[in-house]
């Protein structure tokens, strides 16, 4: 496990951070290290050297990438021996002229010197404060040069310049600058340029500029999945899935800054819960949100908000409408947003559609706007929640997701005192607290060993570690499950519609059937609360089983059962008996070949769901997942989803996923159009695993 000495910085990296632990931290963007590293090399020899431009929106690591540049500059004896690294303040609001760019340089290489040559460093302090203050005059910025270069002479080395934000200092500067620096850079092999740019400004693609073909550009794409990982675990010090990581890439566009703060706020949370929490999330860094909108003039600022509200890429007219101005002036602020960073431009069929670059303010924008907006982002997030399980739709529980809480509950280690043996097999998350287990099923029994046992196998179960639960459950029914003990009864009823469970999500299914049969013939409807969810629990489970084994005819049989016995009555999901099952008689009407009544089926489901249960909606996309892996038409059941507005906002992706199925043409935010090309990506992958039992 990786755990990080310090945080990493969002905004200011390398301030009193020592190159060792820039390097450190430094776990994506390695192959555009690599080629600026590689630029370099080839400079050292060179008559004449190339200069290289990184351009990406705000957040993407531009910053990052140049400081551990400089780090390796530093740490690299060889290089260290013939390139020196002078980095420029990110915003460098004092350098209009020639004179000011080379006062910077100085400025910059008297404090770089300190390290390596003190007595020079304090004589280049001292010829700096010499120097008047009148910086338009030719004969200071020829000075000043000379003073500079006699420097880097004296060290014997070449000075790699490092200037960020580029494209601002080419508006604000005087005219002549870009035209006096390419001079430079030209004529001086001894100064190499490495700057940077939010967006790839005019100048650069214009033959009449100063900066044309004068940079190797260097464009940084959005984090892959992977380095989303990378970054993840050296932020947080835990490791977690592609999958777990999968809604954060999409919540952040892949944007290392966005990501490095929900990993921070994400301590002492489950990978769940972080996903849940981005509305608490997005609260927290309210002042970060607006004090960067109320930074914009106020035209940009109405235009980005327009942009922000449309949560979709959208053309400069659509913009334009939404805002409520001309589309011409709307045009040149959209220009100006995107050499800001602020947004990008997406290139579809010849048109230019508008994008916020930083995905996270459209969902601050939405909660804070109306309550409207703000559930549909709500639901969105549970969708993906839910979605991005270890199972589709299933738990989305981390291995460490007990972290924040390493106190042992009072039940549990009074267990392990009278039973020591049991430590030996305990799950670390066991140092959870009671708020992560289910209540006492016997309030009698706190404390006691069959207690403990059961908590261990409920958070075993929690942890998708289905062997140790099932091991764990067959223990405390093999030791409790005797007739001598009635006390434990519903303990043990409870401990077998569990074990059912984690045969069944083990794929155990022939043996999830038998257990529970064992539940059905040992208890009834009429035991007590615990045993009336746990024969229901077993119910769904058998279902659930006999549809993966495809025996309809017995899965239709076992719905019918549920309902006599339960009719609308809830389980600890708070969900009705007959809704459950109603869908597993409909995905066995479907293996059955009955897709007309599977669509009535699920017609009247999706009249029954309580959009305002959590539980029903997960299950609601989760069990047409499953009937468009068995080849459910999506036409159909998109037909049905999309019946009910009201509906729709709690199965968004889900729908927009069976649009895409259906050959239909979406526009949508791109969050919600990631998760349906997920969606339909999984479903192919699914469909294709089924492929040979088919063919059987």
């Amino acid at each position: 496990m990786i755990l990080p000495h310090r945080p990493i910085r969002k905004f200011n990296p390398g301030a009193f951070q020592r190159d060792e632990e820039v390097a450190e931290q430094f776990v994506v963007r390695q192959h555009e290290f690599a080629v600026l590293m590689d630029m370099l090399r080839r400079n050292v020899g060179a008559p004449s050297c190339q200069h290289a431009l990184v351009i990406g929106p705000r957040g993407t690591g531009k910053t990052m990438l140049l400081v551990r540049v400089a780090a390796e500059l530093r740490l690299n004896d060889e290089l260290a021996g013939q390139l020196l690294p002078v980095r420029f303040m990110e915003e460098s609001y004092e350098v209009f002229t020639l004179a000011d760019f080379w006062m910077e340089v100085l400025r910059h290489l008297a404090t770089e010197c300190r390290r390596v040559d003190p007595a020079l460093a304090a004589e280049l302090r001292a010829v700096h404060a010499s120097f008047g203050t009148d910086r338009r005059s030719e004969e200071l910025a020829d000075r000043v040069r000379a003073t500079v270069l006699d420097a880097v002479e004296r060290l014997g080395k070449k000075l790699v310049v490092m200037v960020e934000n580029l494209h601002a200092l080419n508006d604000d500067a005087d005219e002549d600058l870009g035209w006096q620096l390419r001079q430079v850079l030209q004529t001086e092999p001894r100064l190499i340029l490495l700057a940077s740019a939010t967006s790839r400004f005019k100048e650069l693609d214009d033959t009449k500029a100063p900066f044309f073909e004068m940079f190797r550009v260097l464009g940084l794409d959005p984090l892959t999945l992977d380095e989303c990982c990378r970054l993840w675990r050296t932020v947080t010090g835990r490791a977690a899935t592609e999958r777990q990581v999968r809604p954060l890439e999409i919540l952040t566009g892949g944007n290392p800054r966005l990501l490095v703060m929900l990993a921070a706020f994400s301590r002492h949370r489950s990978m769940r819960r972080l996903v849940e929490d981005i509305v608490m999330l997005v609260d927290e860094h309210t002042e970060y949100f607006r004090s960067n909108l109320e930074a914009l003039p106020k035209t940009e600022r109405r235009v980005f908000v327009a942009a922000i509200d449309l949560w979709r890429p959208s053309t400069s007219g659509e913009v334009a409408a939404r805002a409520g101005m001309d589309v011409r002036v709307v045009s040149v602020l959209l220009g100006r947003l995107e050499s800001r960073g602020a947004v990008v431009v997406q290139r579809n069929n010849g048109r230019r559609r508008y994008a916020v670059a930083e995905h996270l303010y459209c969902v601050y924008y939405k909660l804070r706007r109306d309550r409207d907006a703000a559930d549909v982002v709500k639901q969105l997030i549970l969708f993906m929640a839910n979605f991005y399980g270890k199972n589709n739709f299933g738990s989305m529980l981390n291995e460490d997701f007990a972290t924040g809480d390493r106190l042992i509950s009072a039940g549990v280690q009074r267990a392990l005192d009278e039973d020591p043996d049991i430590a030996n097999s305990a799950p670390e998350a066991a140092a959870a607290t009671w708020r992560h287990c289910e209540p006492a099923v016997t309030p009698g029994l706190r404390g006691s060993l069959a207690e403990a046992l059961y908590h261990k196998g409920c958070l075993q179960l929690q942890l998708s570690r289905h062997v140790d639960a099932i091991q764990t459950f067959d223990a405390l029914v093999q030791r409790f499950g005797g007739d001598s003990a009635p006390a434990y009864r519903p303990l043990v009823c409870s401990a077998l519609a569990k074990r059912a469970r984690s045969e069944l999500l083990s794929g155990r299914f022939d043996e999830a059937i038998a257990t529970c049969q064992q539940v059905l013939d040992a208890h009834d409807a009429e035991g007590s609360a615990h045993e009336r969810t746990a024969l229901l629990d077993a119910l769904v489970v058998k279902g659930d089983a006999e549809c993966w084994t495809r025996q309809p005819r017995l899965a239709i049989e076992t719905s019918s059962e549920m309902e006599q016995r339960f009719d609308d009555a809830t389980g600890g999901a708070g969900i009705p008996a007959n809704w459950l099952a109603r869908w597993i008689r409909a995905r066995a009407r479907g293996q059955d070949g009955d897709g007309q009544e599977v669509v009535t089926d699920v017609l009247w489901l999706y009249r029954q769901l309580d959009t305002s249960n959590e539980n029903m909606v997960a299950e609601m996309a989760g069990r047409t997942y499953d009937l468009l892996v068995e080849g459910a038409q999506a036409r159909d059941l998109l037909e049905v989803l999309s019946g009910d507005p009201a509906k729709v906002r709690s199965l968004w992706p889900l729908v927009v996923a069976l649009q895409i199925l259906a050959g239909a043409r979406v526009r949508v935010p791109v969050e919600v159009l990631k998760v349906a090309e997920d969606i339909v990506a999984r479903v192919a992958e699914a469909q294709r695993a089924l492929l040979p039992a088919t063919a059987d």
